[in-house]
């Protein structure tokens, strides 16, 4: 159990680097200003919910593990069937949000969505 604690926390520390890494990289890239701060906020919010999804899937694994998993199988598949709704829902929640704040975005700018852009032409 100790060794797959360990091992989770280093996957969700290597992700919260490369995460770090990457806003680094934009800022050295030269964006700057709103571009600069759409950016971070883009890739920052992605980061919490890959963390979120990360520390739920390693509670369900950890939850599958004490309960006994394949001696209960019932307890396993609950388990696991919440932690999958959970992650769906906060991710997609995520991309929802994001397409239209982005959209929102895009119309206070005076930028035509591209779906508006095929029926014009």
């Amino acid at each position: 159990m100790i060794r797959m604690a360990g091992l989770y926390l280093v996957v969700s520390l290597t992700v919260i680097l490369i995460g770090l890494c990457v806003t680094v990289d934009i800022v050295r890239r030269g964006a700057k200003g709103n571009q600069l701060t759409q950016r971070v906020k883009s890739i920052t919010g992605l980061m919490a919910v890959l963390a979120g999804d990360a520390a739920i899937a390693g509670s369900a694994l950890w939850g599958v593990h004490k309960t006994g998993g394949t001696k209960e199988p019932q307890w396993a598949v609950s388990i696991l069937t919440a932690s999958f709704t959970a992650i769906v829902s906060i991710t997609t929640a995520y991309f929802g949000i994001k397409a239209v704040t982005n959209m929102a975005h895009d119309v206070v700018l005076g930028q035509t969505p591209p779906s508006q852009q095929n029926d014009e032409q």
